[in-house]
């Protein structure tokens, strides 16, 4: 029988076109403006993405957990909620309370206060919180940046601290309502001189009573921590039992969280769920597989992550009895664009599918070559089974964050839509582009029959054209493929007038695109592609959708040809609206190896050539950076 092996191309980074405005922020105390929910599990953090796109950073803190020093129960400073969002222009922050009373005009003495210490860097930094708190932060999160509500002496904007007390400097926005029980602030990216988007930021967060010059209430001398609420899981997921004491009783709230902004401010996963197969035709559990997929920017550290690594699992409730894994400490870095394939065994999933995994579960039998996952029983003890009538997926990073949920076959996550397509045996789950995120997975995944692992079939676009490109690990007996492509409810039809050839019978890679130049623009299409064997035996892959963007405003397109390239080629770049433009050539850890343009342009289409010099065959990709946003292309060089 026909064997074609696919595999995902690393240089397929781009997650399309960033829009220039994230979704807008009014900073009033409504929470109107954030409108995205999440599973109610106490003292976790999530991920949440909608079309827009939206994201947020949503943390949920189990209620009546606060200390009573000043009051039993302290409902002002009961933090129940907090929220991280972004747009180009500013951070914004919103807190809820259990209760805040009506706060009074003008000064408040016992206001309740929020610190937030932000870690831009690994090097340097201050460790304690400001407002004469008493309290510091853990010395893996030590800030450059220190934010402190000012709604005792009532002011309309917030305290900034910069790392070695610089400051202090008063910036931003601030709101509090006792309807809404509600604290909302915002800080100018511009003010955080040293953060420049995309980024990676670290948060510790804390809750304080203070004066009416926003020095925080004294709980028992200079010893013990003014900390009244913490943003904490106690360095347990299922801890939601302990007291705010339990925390900062030595003075420091460990406890801390990562947040990744994309070009556009909003936050998102870093890492995704990029393919699933769940009910393989031969043995199972043994035979699935799950496949992850860096969609950062830079190299994520999968073993060695924030407090631990990264996990992954199929219980999507803390401490039942499905299972949650763990990435070991010391395992290396996924660069981006790229994949890490995880086995439930090794060896089976090789034998049957071809398929080399990076990481296994071991179930059943342990190949000594493949770095076997840890238990992780403060989450789960079970072992990763998957159903076939309908589970989740479920990644953590090392802050036990959820930042990504895979819902298939009626399954269920909080504000997460299930992927509804019913895969049949050999039938697996592929995310489409692998980079996007909108917690729809009948938007973000599309399906395709295993064994041909289609790890690289993805498409790009220009004004003028579509470009799909895939690439094979292995072929046996391959004669060639055929493009079909469809328009709305339209039937697929085929799009090339010859069989694009195969290498027949190869254990070398190989890798194929075919351009449609018949495209309009600000259509959609979907496009599938079929694989012809020496028999006459096809196997259908897709679809795939791309949208044709034109050069209205807000759309920002790039494109590379010829693909592959030998020479060189030409960069075709649609900007929406005049100003400073950079175009290059990356390598797939990011470094800039060829460069193509720098300057200013007007908007409108453009066309730049490039020449190839000593550049090394391989994959690589072209970004365009401008004012309203950055996109990126694969380039394939030969």
């Amino acid at each position: 029988m026909l064997r074609t092996v696919l595999v995902f191309v690393c240089c397929s980074l781009a997650v399309g076109v960033l829009p220039c405005r994230a979704h807008p922020i009014i900073v009033d105390a409504n929470p109107v403006d954030w409108p995205l929910v999440t599973a109610a599990q106490g003292n976790l953090g999530h991920i949440c993405r909608s079309a827009g796109p939206i994201g947020e950073y949503i943390w949920v803190d189990v209620a009546a957990d606060e200390r009573t020093d000043f009051a039993a129960p302290d409902s002002r400073v009961d933090l129940v909620e907090f929220r991280v969002t972004a747009d180009q222009e500013n951070l914004y922050f919103l807190a809820r309370m259990a209760d805040i009373p009506d706060p009074p005009a003008g000064q408040w003495d016992g206001a309740p206060q929020i610190q937030v210490a932000i870690d831009a860097n690994p090097i340097g930094g201050t460790d304690w919180f400001g407002g004469n708190s008493d309290t510091r932060v853990d010395p893996n999160a030590y800030w450059q940046y220190l934010i402190i509500t000012r709604f005792g002496s009532g002011s309309p904007d917030v305290i900034l601290w910069y790392a070695g007390w610089l400051g202090p400097f008063y910036v931003g926005a601030e709101a509090i309502s006792g309807s809404t029980d509600v604290m909302e602030f915002s800080v100018p990216w511009s003010s955080l001189d040293g953060v420049m988007l995309p980024a990676t930021l670290r948060f510790t967060v804390a809750a304080f009573r203070t004066n009416t010059s926003d020095n925080t209430w004294d709980t028992g001398g200079s010893s013990v921590s003014n900390a009244l609420d913490a943003v904490t899981n106690y360095n347990d997921p299922g801890d939601v039992t302990s007291n705010t004491w339990a925390e900062v009783s030595d003075q420091v709230v460990n406890y801390y969280f990562d947040v990744f902004f994309e070009f556009n401010g909003e936050p998102g996963p870093p890492v995704v769920v990029a393919q699933v197969l769940y009910d393989p035709a031969t043995t199972e559990p043994n035979n699935e597989f799950y496949r992850l997929y860096n969609r950062s920017p830079w190299a994520v550290s999968m073993g060695n992550h924030g407090v631990t690594g990264y996990k992954i699992g199929d219980e999507e409730t803390i401490g039942g009895g499905e299972g949650m894994r763990a990435i070991p400490p010391g395992y290396g870095n996924v660069p981006p664009g790229g994949y890490l394939t995880i086995a439930c065994t090794a060896a089976d999933l090789l034998t049957n599918y071809g398929i080399t995994a990076d990481l296994e579960q071991a179930y059943g039998s342990d190949d000594p070559g493949v770095v076997n996952l840890t238990t992780y029983p403060t989450w789960a003890t079970g072992s990763i089974n998957l159903s076939n009538s309908g589970d989740e997926v479920i990644v953590l990073d090392g802050c036990d964050t959820v930042v990504d949920v895979l819902v298939y076959e009626g399954g269920g996550y909080a504000g997460v839509t299930s992927q509804t397509y019913n895969c049949g045996q050999d039938e697996m789950l592929y995310r489409t582009p692998p980079g996007q995120d909108t917690d729809d997975c009948s938007v973000d995944f599309a399906y395709m029959l295993v064994p041909v692992e289609l790890a690289s079939f993805s498409a790009s676009a220009s004004p003028e054209a579509v470009t799909l490109s895939w690439e094979t690990a292995t072929e046996s007996e391959n004669l060639g493929f055929n493009v079909y492509r469809s328009v709305g409810n339209a039937d697929r039809v085929q799009m090339n007038a010859e069989l694009i050839p195969g290498a027949g019978t190869t254990l070398d890679p190989q890798r194929y695109s075919f351009v449609d130049e018949r495209v309009i623009a600000g259509e959609t299409y979907r496009y599938w592609l079929e694989q012809v064997d020496f028999t006459g035996t096809t196997e259908l892959f897709g679809p795939v959708t791309v949208s044709v963007p034109g050069t209205r405003a807000g759309s920002l397109t790039l494109a590379v040809a010829p693909v592959p390239a030998t020479d060189g080629g030409t960069v075709r770049l649609a900007v929406p609206q005049a100003g400073p433009v950079s175009v290059g050539i990356y390598d797939l850890s990011g470094r800039r190896v060829v460069h193509v343009f720098e300057g200013t342009l007007p908007a409108g289409s453009h066309s730049v050539s490039w020449s190839r010099g000593h550049l090394a065959s391989g994959a690589y990709f072209a970004r365009a950076i401008t004012g309203c946003g950055w996109v990126t292309t694969p380039v394939i060089v030969e």
